[in-house]
């Protein structure tokens, strides 16, 4: 069963998609977070959210600022509106739907925002998976650019990304992105699992590995033949870890 809800954020609404298994239990659940330039119609989370409802898991997904739907403007994304709106989602889960335990599903840029959240002493209790995380984000991010424009972004003060969606990014995200280090955090005291592909020709396995390295209550699985974008297979291979934290999880309700 499918389940729509607006969250109104200072900027825009939040469509905030639930889809609860059709047993009705609540034992299980899962909130995803995407990627830079994706949003909560792509394919890698309905393969994954059709394979947990499959299994009686429930799951939800939204959209960023500036992303899929949104109808906020360019100057809204900022990695601060984005974890505000993290905040009004989890706040919305605990408040109305009677869950027994939340598991995070973090990709990419969405993975770094995770982390962000643990940085900031939230997720304490929640179940953490990072896909392909792109914990140097501020230099990833700059992969992104163009070494023609590179010169000119922080005079210009934006830049127009092309992807599936074309966006224009302010200079200020950048400097949000230098500012918010989710590389410099070590011996964290939080259990989590981060997947990564190590064909990755958008963010280097090896962050993940150095980060690993940092913090050893990770987790760390390294995919052989997996790039940013995940094949089925690779998808399968995170449906599998999920099913592996939630059945831990049921051991001990």
């Amino acid at each position: 069963m499918k389940q729509i809800v607006k969250i109104r954020s200072r900027i825009d609404d939040i469509t905030l998609d639930i889809f609860l298994n059709d047993n009705n239990s609540l034992n299980n659940f899962v909130l995803f977070i995407h990627g830079f330039n994706s949003n909560k119609e792509s394919y890698s989370y309905k393969y994954i959210g059709d394979k947990l409802l499959d299994n009686n898991i429930s799951y939800a997904i939204f959209s960023l600022p500036y992303h899929g739907e949104r109808r906020s403007l360019a100057e809204d994304f900022t990695v601060k509106n984005c974890l505000e709106d993290i905040d009004l989602v989890i706040d919305y889960l605990y408040k109305n739907i009677p869950l027994k335990s939340l598991t995070i599903l973090g990709t990419s840029f969405g993975g770094y925002l995770t982390l962000l959240k643990i940085k900031q002493n939230k997720l304490k209790k929640e179940n953490v998976i990072l896909k392909s995380p792109a914990i140097k984000m501020g230099k990833v991010f700059e992969s992104f650019i163009p070494e023609n424009e590179k010169e000119n972004f922080k005079e210009k003060g934006f830049i127009i990304v092309p992807n599936d969606k074309t966006m224009k990014i302010y200079y200020s995200f950048l400097e949000e992105l230098k500012n918010n280090r989710a590389e410099d955090m070590i011996n964290l005291n939080k259990e989590m699992t981060i997947i990564h592909g190590k064909l990755d020709d958008t963010v280097p396995y090896t962050d993940s590995v150095e980060f690993a390295k940092n913090n050893l209550s990770i987790n760390l699985i390294l995919l052989d033949n997996e790039k940013h974008n995940y094949s089925d297979d690779g998808l399968d291979k995170v449906v599998d870890v999920l099913f592996d934290i939630e059945k831990n999880k049921n051991l001990n309700l």
